[in-house]
């Protein structure tokens, strides 16, 4: 039942950051294996970051995608997946490697990188999409 509940909180947030006047938040947004494909189709782009508590370059990226969502609210939705707890998209979408940052646009993946890049390599791939 509470994965219900995340997963209509999730869906809600989206809908009022893609509202029309509205002011997206700019933080990243916890997905797991029930609200994954939602925020997926309901985002316009949408990067994801695929990582673990105990992933010393996942610790690394993360402050990069935190101030990327801030820098680029209302354009890109950044999402974030511990795969430890959340194995039916991490089995889905193959994730072998952590982190890996992955790309959808139009509910569709268009790109992924796979282990620790700074700022300017992650944004520049973010900018292909925008």
């Amino acid at each position: 039942m509470s994965n219900d509940n995340d997963a209509e909180k999730i869906k809600q947030k989206i809908a009022k950051d893609l509202t029309a006047g509205s002011k997206p938040s700019g933080k990243p947004i916890d997905l797991n294996d029930t609200n994954f494909h939602d925020a997926v189709k309901n985002t316009n782009y949408l990067i994801v970051d695929f990582w673990a508590p105990w992933c010393g370059p996942c610790r690394y990226v993360s402050p990069v995608l935190e101030e990327l969502a801030r820098d680029y609210a209302g354009k890109v939705t950044v999402g974030k997946l511990n795969v430890d707890d959340n194995p039916m998209v991490s089995s889905e979408y193959m994730i072998n490697s952590i982190p890996t940052i992955m790309f959808f646009k139009g509910g569709e993946q268009v790109d992924a990188m796979i282990g620790a890049a700074p700022r300017p390599f992650i944004e520049e791939r973010l900018k292909e999409y925008l």
